[in-house]
């Protein structure tokens, strides 16, 4: 998939917002898993970056 993006895209940044910088912080990559949700199947993990124990990337 790597190849295919790399083969059929260009990437390029373009700066919208001259007035704020934009702060992404690694744990924005991947959703926290609602607590009620976690509640109500334990078999779910939160994910690491949220604090939990799963790390989506292995």
């Amino acid at each position: 998939m790597d190849k295919a993006y790399t083969d059929y895209f260009t990437i390029t940044f373009k700066q919208l917002d001259t007035k704020y910088d934009v702060a992404w912080k690694p744990e924005y990559y991947f959703f926290a898993i609602p607590q009620t949700a976690i509640d109500n199947n334990p078999k779910l993990i939160q994910n690491n970056t949220w604090g939990g124990a799963f790390d989506p990337l292995k």
